[in-house]
């Protein structure tokens, strides 16, 4: 009987783990003086500088994004995708001014608890899926409902002290855009424009968890001398970029992580958004570990 494959977790096979590279890198931090002496205290709270610089020349050479080059400056390296969503909700929410969680259906069953962790208990809403991924039709119906009974009973009471936290959105919106977990399906890049329209109408912070994009099959045959992996629409973080009106806030973040490309137990990913937010989450929070 041949072996079972395990299509209940999202990691590699164990015999693509590469232990003996990491092993091979650690020793070389730890061997150099000078790289040790920073690797070994607190770091940046966005994250090592040049380790910064190579996560956003790589993510420019994926993603190809039509803005131009990602900078660094919109990258902040985390303890992985979980703890980052945990931050954000930390940094853009608040239970008395966030009314509405709202989440594809189905969704990561992880996420759940921290929405929960975070004060959203009771809160969360679901968004079927259509044939192009999330239904956007059916999410702006349930946010004017929402909208409108919001007004007229006045539902919202502002916290947070705002030179601290400078945003807090009404919504939060949480998804998998491409692959998504777990139904597979991918939002093509109209649907992501409408929905992000969509998001700065109603203020609208998504998370978009970017974790599956650089798990493709080869568009073409994979003996071929030419090998190229089948197209995936921008992510909804770069069409924020290249359409928004202005560069303060914007209304996405990607959320990605190492965890699905070189193993389950490197507890690294990283956050890309609008300069502004990365620099709130850093004031906020240390990142690293």
């Amino acid at each position: 009987m041949s072996s079972q494959i395990n299509l209940q977790l999202g990691w590699p096979s164990p015999r693509l783990f590469p232990a003996q590279q990491l092993a091979t890198a650690t020793s070389a931090c730890l061997s150099d003086p000078t790289v040790a002496s920073k690797a070994l205290v607190y770091g940046p709270d966005l994250g090592y500088m040049p380790f910064r610089e190579s996560v956003a020349k790589w993510l420019s050479s994926f993603y190809d994004p039509s803005s131009g080059p990602i900078p660094f400056d919109r990258i902040a390296i985390t303890g992985g995708a979980s703890q980052n969503l945990a931050s954000i909700l930390q940094v853009f929410s608040d239970p008395n001014i966030t009314k509405r969680v709202w989440m594809v259906e189905p969704t990561y069953f992880l996420a759940c608890t921290i929405f929960q962790d975070a004060g959203f208990g009771g809160r969360l809403r679901g968004v079927p899926e259509n044939e192009h991924g999330l239904d956007i039709e059916f999410l702006r119906h349930a946010l004017s409902e929402f909208e409108k009974e919001a007004s007229q009973n006045g539902v919202y009471q502002e916290m947070k002290p705002a030179g601290q936290y400078g945003k807090v959105f009404r919504h939060i919106l949480y998804l998998t855009p491409t692959f998504s977990n777990p139904s597979a399906k991918t939002m093509p890049t109209s649907a992501r424009r409408d929905l992000l329209a969509l998001a700065r109408e109603f203020d609208i912070l998504i998370v978009s968890d970017d974790v599956y994009d650089f798990l493709r099959w080869p568009a073409e045959n994979p003996k071929s001398p030419s090998v190229k992996l089948a197209p995936i629409p921008p992510r909804l973080v770069d069409i924020d970029r290249a359409t928004s009106p202005d560069d303060s806030w914007g209304n996405s973040i990607s959320n990605g992580s190492f965890s699905k490309i070189v193993a389950p137990g490197v507890r690294v990913g990283w956050a890309e958004a609008s300069a502004k937010m990365i620099l709130r989450l850093s004031q906020k929070y240390v990142l690293v570990f």
